[in-house]
Order: structure tokens, then C-alpha cells, then sequence
């Protein structure tokens, strides 16, 4: 896929307030090894457009997905609605800290608040594990840090670089957010 320029790609928007129907509707659980082929398409999906133009990779696999679900400290989240998969959030419980990434939202489902309610589902687990605070990692030039701001999620620092196999310098921004 060609790399798109700047301005056509399609930045990360603010989170959206889930509407009651949606908040009582979505269930979540941990996922399965089943769920690992819907999972690698709906992340990758997710995704694409709004960092291929910067790592030119799909952003998981199979045997990415399989190895965290075999890891102990991770829990897969599985946000699901009307009956299918919306969405995915990877959380990490370590023994220092909670830590959540690989936030994914279905296309078909983006705009109605799951992410915003996978975050919230990701908080609550690390609460109730005993975390005072939990973190995340995000690309600046995505816009998510303005995703995660009105979130509660505030800056701690930023490191500016070539990372993750990136072929250009971005802005890595580590974020926090007390749970307490």
C-alpha cells in the first residue's frame, strides 16, 4: 500500500460518549483462542488507516495475539455487541504497574463509544486488582493523545525517535491516569 500524504490520512477523533442502549448492550470478556482470526482482522482494520503511513505493517498477527494470550500478566478484552466482536484492549497487570494498549475499535462500530467503554472496562479490572494508577503509550502524530486527554489521561513524558520499525522519527507519548 502506498504510503498517503499527510493530510489524507485519517487521524484518531475524540472518544465518544456511548449512548445508554450501547452502554447496556456491549459484554465483555476475555478472549479466546478462537476469537484469534476476527481479532487479527479487526485490529488490522483499525488500524491501517491511521498508521500504516508510518510503520507500513499490519499492526498484530496471529502469533502476536496468541503469545499474549499465554501471557499471565495480560488479560485480552473483548468488547462485544449485537451479538458480534466491537472491539479489543489489551491490558498488562505487571507487578509495577497497569498498562493498556492495542485499542481497536470495528470499523462498522467506531463513532458509538466502545473504545471509550474498553478503556473504562480496562480502568475498572485495574482498580479492582489494587493499581493506583494506570498507563498507556501513543503516537502523537495520530492525534491520540487529544483522544485520551478528555479521558482523564494526562502526559508524563515523550520520546522522539525512530521506533517500532517505523522508517521516520515520531513522537512516542507515555500517558497516565490515577485510579484512585
Amino acid at each position: 500500500m502506498p504510503q498517503r500524504p499527510l493530510e489524507a490520512r485519517r487521524p484518531v477523533t475524540q472518544a465518544k460518549q456511548p449512548d445508554a442502549s450501547v452502554r447496556a448492550s456491549v459484554r465483555f470478556r476475555l478472549a479466546r483462542a478462537a476469537d484469534v482470526p476476527a481479532l487479527v482482522a479487526l485490529i488490522n482494520d483499525a488500524y491501517r488507516p491511521v498508521d500504516w503511513w508510518l510503520f507500513k505493517q499490519l499492526r498484530t498477527d496471529a502469533a502476536d495475539l496468541r503469545e499474549r494470550l499465554a501471557d499471565r500478566q495480560a488479560q485480552l478484552i473483548v468488547a462485544e455487541h449485537d451479538g458480534r466482536i466491537a472491539g479489543h484492549l489489551a491490558l498488562w497487570l505487571r507487578p509495577d504497574e497497569a498498562e493498556f494498549g492495542l485499542l481497536a475499535t470495528a470499523v462498522d462500530a467506531q463513532g458509538h463509544g466502545i473504545g471509550r467503554l474498553l478503556v473504562e472496562e480496562a480502568e475498572r479490572r485495574a482498580r479492582d486488582a489494587g493499581y493506583a494508577e494506570i498507563r498507556l503509550h501513543c503516537v502523537r502524530e495520530n492525534g491520540l493523545p487529544a483522544y485520551y486527554g478528555p479521558l482523564g489521561y494526562r502526559v508524563t513524558h515523550e520520546e522522539r525517535g525512530r521506533m517500532w520499525g517505523a522508517d521516520r522519527d515520531w513522537t512516542l507519548v507515555h500517558m497516565a491516569k490515577a485510579l484512585r
